[in-house]
């Protein structure tokens, strides 16, 4: 379940059944839709104004259970949608907004986790846990770019505007 909450009365409102176990969230540019992502790896769409669901899409064939560092992330232009199942996976999903449809799945190494987009939504940079890197995607072409070597298991990522 999603539990909205009112920033005007701090109250909150009724539940939003979404697919079992929530654990991500990311929100279009223009605030018209949440993406919520799930165990099973399925995102499911919110619409803000209504506060009702759409139908979930499986961003992923094989189950990849769920993983509090993986994530979804929208291009700032609101279009494509960004999923990695996490840790039980490797590979990144794009999902068109408009059509709700999952892409050609993006191969990675192992254990893609959270993703970030730069400002002008041309370059997506994903954490790869197991790997110890942070590779660059173009997201005009989806092409992956030379993973950059951090160490460690990193689980997280942000940028500077």
């Amino acid at each position: 379940m999603v539990i909205p909450i009112s920033t005007a009365t701090n109250k909150a409102g009724p539940p939003i059944k979404v697919a079992k176990f929530p654990f991500a969230i990311a929100i279009t540019p223009d605030g018209k839709i949440a993406y919520v992502l799930s165990e099973g790896s399925r995102l499911t769409p919110i619409m803000t104004a209504t506060n009702k669901a759409g139908p979930p899409i499986t961003v992923n064939p094989v189950p990849a259970g769920y993983d509090a560092a993986a994530s979804p992330a929208i291009t700032p232009d609101g279009k494509t949608v960004y999923v990695s199942p996490g840790l039980r996976s490797a590979v990144l999903v794009p999902v068109e907004t408009a059509t709700g449809r999952a892409g050609k799945p993006i191969r990675l190494g192992a254990a893609p986790m959270a993703i970030v987009i730069i400002p002008d939504g041309k370059t997506a940079y994903v954490v790869g846990s197991a790997s110890g890197t942070v590779t660059p995607i173009d997201t005009a072409t989806n092409a992956v770019g030379p993973p950059i070597k951090v160490g460690g298991n990193p689980y997280v990522i942000v940028i500077t505007p």
